[in-house]
């Protein structure tokens, strides 16, 4: 949460959401500025399910793919990047879906108390 919002009203900051041009290496840069970074693909790598535990304190960037998701060589160029895999769940979800899961799960982290 940011000060600024908790407060004032007692309510968490809204998320910030951006699309990054330049495919993988656009991300890579974009993720530089980030405490944590994800990225959500449904490969044999994946090490955990998401969860708000990993979301919880200080900047996280999760990263959905396209549809059809992310080939291999794209996806192991962001692990060797620094973004941990993880999986959003057994079903492939859309794009609209997999965001507000991942800020769904966001808000939850942000809310239970320590």
């Amino acid at each position: 949460m940011c000060s600024g919002c908790q407060q004032q009203c007692g309510n968490p900051c809204l998320p910030e959401l951006h699309t990054v041009a330049g495919g993988v290496p656009g991300l890579l840069e974009f993720g530089e500025r980030f405490d944590r970074k994800f990225v959500a693909w449904e490969g044999a790598e994946r090490e955990f399910p998401l969860s708000p535990a990993h979301l919880e304190d200080g900047s996280s960037l999760v990263v959905i793919g396209p549809e059809g998701g992310f080939d291999d060589d794209e996806a192991e160029a962001l692990m060797d990047g620094g973004f941990a895999p993880v999986t959003l769940g057994d079903s492939i979800l859309r794009w609209e879906t997999a965001a507000l899961y991942c800020l769904g799960l966001g808000f939850f982290a942000r809310q239970v108390e320590k």
